[in-house]
């Protein structure tokens, strides 16, 4: 079990917050062993270890696949946010702080859920979150490796995505339109390799709600 950051995009942010999420689907770190050839359709994921995992098939061991989390992880939720003096929302509706408990005079605020004008802020990328400021922990409850378009349609329900308004329209095809966006035009057809992590959402610091791993 380990503690570790994952990054999320606004409107993820917003379906995490809505308890709408429960599951995210990465692209893990792959070795071949004998050709990078993800189109054979003979390949089935054996987990081997913690984070370590391996595709088999008729022509033996394909490739090594190295997960970023394992089961038991907490993942503490890095998002846009600025930081800014502590008294200055303190007394605003609508505005989520949290107070850096190293500097009680500093605190940071997010952008997703921000109710007010932008002007005069200065938004910083989720990359450069700290720990500190993290309003989201999640718990890591499974791990699965799989081919991209081997998702359900409950699993794609559960990664957020709002079902497109247009007849026959399903969470599946929702879910190939923001793969498309995040990895290419061309990603769903790839149907690449992916580490499929379903975890439980808290609202609150991971240093907060439990002790650190």
């Amino acid at each position: 079990m380990a503690d570790r950051p994952i990054i999320f995009s606004a409107p993820m942010i917003q379906a995490l917050l809505d308890r709408r999420k429960s599951q995210t689907r990465r692209l893990p770190k792959i070795a071949w062993e004998t050709g990078e050839n993800q189109n054979f359709t003979g390949w089935r994921s054996e987990q081997v270890g913690p984070r370590t995992w391996r595709l088999v098939g008729g022509m033996g061991i394909g490739a090594t696949i190295k997960t970023a989390y394992a089961v038991g992880d907490r993942l503490w939720v890095r998002e846009a946010h600025a930081l800014v003096p502590a008294s200055a929302y303190r007394m605003s509706d609508g505005v989520e702080q949290t107070i850096n408990p190293s500097d009680r005079d500093r605190a940071a605020i997010y952008r997703t859920g921000f109710d007010r004008s932008n002007g005069g802020i200065r938004w910083r990328s989720p990359i450069h979150m700290p720990r500190w400021a993290s309003r989201l922990t999640l718990t890591v409850t499974d791990v699965r490796v799989q081919r991209i378009q081997d998702i359900s349609e409950d699993d794609a329900f559960e990664e957020g995505v709002t079902r497109l308004d247009v007849p026959l329209a399903t969470y599946k095809a929702a879910f190939r339109d923001l793969w498309n966006h995040l990895h290419g035009p061309h990603a769903w057809d790839r149907n690449d390799w992916v580490a499929a992590y379903t975890f439980e959402v808290a609202r609150g610091n991971i240093d907060q709600i439990g002790g650190a791993a």
